[in-house]
């Protein structure tokens, strides 16, 4: 019987590394906070990977501005502070996972799929025509 082109444990132990990297950022990316400020400095936004604000800073000064430039100033600086933390995270899964990035978006190649699966189906076929030699073997030895 001939070896599958890939390696079944080394398989496993890739799956189990990445299913404990995925933990390792899902525990690192909890305390995570996006920080921006306005250029001014009067109005400061620390967002969270829960998709809310975990701190918001508005120096009086910048309330003597009108509540429509306040708006737009929290607005554009909660954005900023958003894109903060996606950055964060983007690098903390380049650091776990490599420069691929995210290993659920990593497309398999379908030529290195489709040679995987035969080998796959060629150790179980392999396999099952063993058991049946054997099968075949105990069998004409309980006859006799």
């Amino acid at each position: 019987m001939t070896e599958p082109a890939f390696d079944f444990e080394e398989m496993l132990r890739a799956s189990e590394r990445q299913v404990a990297d995925a933990g390792e950022l899902e525990r690192r990316t909890a305390d995570m906070l996006g920080r921006a400020e306005s250029s001014d400095g009067r109005v400061k936004v620390a967002w969270s990977a829960e998709n809310e604000f975990a701190e918001l800073a508005i120096d009086p000064r910048a309330l003597r501005e009108g509540s429509e430039k306040l708006a737009e100033t929290i607005m554009n600086v909660t954005r900023t502070a958003k894109q903060d933390l996606q950055r964060q995270v983007k690098e903390l899964t380049e650091e776990l996972f490599g420069a691929s990035g995210n290993p659920m978006e990593v497309q398999p190649d379908p030529a290195e799929l489709q040679e995987t699966i035969e080998g796959v189906r060629d150790l179980f076929s392999g396999g099952l025509r063993d058991a049946n030699r054997l099968l075949e073997q105990m069998r004409k030895a309980f006859e006799r």
